[in-house]
């Protein structure tokens, strides 16, 4: 999914005003931010390349289905982003990537002390930005942001041994590095104002991050123009090699199952908010996940 598919859903314009706000708001941190020069640039190197994108414009759409003050929810699309950002850092310390959104990753850049505490920092300014809108979302995020931790624990488990990955425990996975926050994100809103919906929206959400899991790995193996980064989605526990050395097929016919799973996932998110959704702008959006053989 390339950064800007989001501009080609037609959105309503107070979502994509909101969406700018976001990124306006995720490039406006100063030094008093960080306190210090020292943790300020690493913290904001990442935000100056902005990626997908994803949860902040699934918080904002949730917003616009249950009819809200989008301004209201731009510091908390926010804050989603930025624990995202920080899983990013995290992750490539502990990849030892040299690389993230087309520049030099953190740890690379600013070597990993500095990455370690760039990551700590930008789980604080969420927190920061997020504490005005109550216990209920707070818990949710944190809840979220467990998750994901977890989720890195058994994938970092299984790191060099990915044979013993089966497809359940890939799900597992998923849900939790990838999945929950963006369910999370998705029913925010929801949750903020304890509308009826935030099951339906954070089921949709979940469904669609594990379907946007499994579409980043086929793109991997697909799209991608480096001979490195080909050989480096061969090692990675990505469903296609799962399922590749599960059912012992080849390359092609594993990435077939897998564009089924990415059908099944994203059919599953948008069977529970179509009744809720007259505008079908969630079902478009689920459908820019849809990998089509």
């Amino acid at each position: 999914m390339a950064s800007d598919d989001h501009l080609k859903l037609n959105l309503p314009d107070a979502v994509h005003s909101g969406i700018k706000q976001v990124y306006d708001r995720l490039t406006s941190f100063t030094n008093n931010d960080f306190i210090t020069d020292e943790l300020y640039q690493p913290s904001t190197h990442l935000l100056q390349s902005h990626g997908k994108m994803i949860r902040p414009t699934m918080v904002l759409l949730g917003a616009h289905i249950l009819n809200y003050n989008l301004e209201l929810f731009v510091d908390l699309a926010s804050a989603i982003e930025l624990l995202h950002v920080s899983s990013l850092v995290h992750d490539d310390i502990i990849d030892k990537e040299r690389e993230r959104r087309g520049i030099d990753s953190v740890n690379y850049k600013f070597n990993n002390n500095y990455a370690i505490l760039a990551g700590d920092a930008l789980i604080s300014k969420a927190i920061q930005l997020s504490s005005k809108y109550g216990s209920n979302v707070m818990y949710s995020i944190s809840d979220a942001a467990m998750k994901m931790c977890a989720g890195e624990s058994i994938d970092y488990k299984y790191q060099n041994n990915i044979s013993k990955i089966d497809v359940d425990k890939y799900i597992k996975i998923a849900i939790l590095k990838t999945a929950s926050l963006i369910g999370t994100s998705s029913s925010i809103a929801a949750i903020y104002k304890d509308h009826k919906s935030k099951i339906n929206m954070y089921d949709y959400g979940l469904n669609l991050g594990i379907a946007f899991q499994i579409r980043d790995d086929i793109l991997e193996f697909t799209q991608s123009s480096s001979a490195y980064a080909s050989k480096k989605a061969a090692k990675e526990a990505n469903i296609v090699n799962i399922l590749k050395l599960q059912e012992n097929i080849s390359k092609k016919e594993a990435i077939s199952k897998a564009v089924l799973m990415n059908n099944k996932y994203v059919s599953r998110a948008i069977g529970g908010i179509k009744e809720m959704d007259p505008n079908s702008m969630l079902l478009n959006y689920a459908n820019l996940i849809l990998i089509k053989e």
